[in-house]
Order: C-alpha cells, then sequence, then structure tokens
C-alpha cells in the first residue's frame, strides 16, 4: 500500500515540475496535497514513524524558508513546496542531506543550462522562445526539488515506501 503513495507522490512531482516550467507555479493545492498525503501514510504504514520529528523539521523548514523567501533566492511555492515535502524526509539526517545536496547539485545545473539556452536564444535572435527561455524568465526551481525528492523516494529512503 505504501508503494502506491509513492506513485501517488511522484505523480504529484510531475505535476510540480510541468507547473514550474510552464507557468512558473507551484499551486497551493498541489502543496497542501503532499501535507495531506502525510497522515494517510500513518495510518497505512506498517512501520512506526516518529511523526513529532517530522513536524519539527517541517517548523525548521518553515523558519528557513521564510529567510530564503524574505532574502529573494527562491519564490514562495518553491519554499513552500520545501515545507511541505520537509515532513516526508523529518529528521533523517542523512535524508536530509541527501535532498539538500541534491536539490542544490540539480538546481545549479538547470540554472547553468537555462542560462546558456537563453544566450544561444539571443544570439540566434529567435522572436518568441518558450518563456522559461525569455531573458528574465526566473529560474523555476521546483523541478529541482521535485526531481531531488523523486529520486530519494526511489531509492528508498524516504520513510520506506518502496518496502
Amino acid at each position: 500500500m505504501t508503494f502506491a503513495i509513492a506513485i501517488i507522490l511522484s505523480l504529484m512531482l510531475l505535476a510540480v515540475a510541468l507547473f514550474d516550467i510552464t507557468k512558473f507555479i507551484i499551486p497551493n493545492w498541489l502543496n497542501a496535497a503532499f501535507i495531506l498525503l502525510y497522515p494517510i501514510f500513518l495510518i497505512i504504514t506498517p512501520q512506526e514513524i516518529e511523526w513529532w520529528w517530522s513536524l519539527a523539521a517541517m517548523a525548521c523548514f518553515f523558519a528557513g524558508g521564510m529567510l530564503i523567501f524574505q532574502f529573494n533566492i527562491m519564490g514562495g511555492g518553491d519554499v513552500k513546496l520545501l515545507i511541505a515535502l520537509s515532513l516526508w524526509i523529518g529528521w533523517q539526517g542523512q535524508t536530509l542531506l541527501a535532498f539538500g545536496l541534491l536539490v542544490s547539485i540539480v538546481g545549479g545545473v538547470l540554472a547553468v543550462f537555462l542560462l546558456l539556452s537563453r544566450f544561444v536564444i539571443k544570439l540566434a535572435k529567435v522572436k518568441s522562445p518558450p518563456r522559461v527561455l525569455e531573458k528574465n524568465a526566473p529560474i523555476p526551481y521546483g523541478i529541482a526539488i521535485a526531481y531531488a525528492f523523486a529520486t530519494l523516494i526511489w531509492k528508498d529512503q524516504i520513510l520506506g515506501l518502496i518496502v
């Protein structure tokens, strides 16, 4: 049954990536769905989960996310996504570190790729490039966040979802 949750989470992450790359927005209903799916997982999983540590991690991500948003490092949707997904990661040290590292690496690669693509489009004088490749378009970091979380799900590092 937890495998079904892994599939649902993966489809939701795909939706995050599609919304972010096409509209530069991560809908609040998707972030809420990540949070609302967690108690369902707690009810159906046979393993004992220390859910209060997940709430503590979420509170820390909320505080850190406010700073990240305040300094305009990430958009509000990206920060809300990080907060919602932190509930699933909890206080698992290695998983938390792997998640942060993956988000950073994939986000950096994505940013470099988009900046280079925008430069090439400018040189080629493309009249109407896709919105994500326009000169001052934001970097859709939700893609990197979704990719990192999906990777951890399928490497069985998120609360034994694949067991």
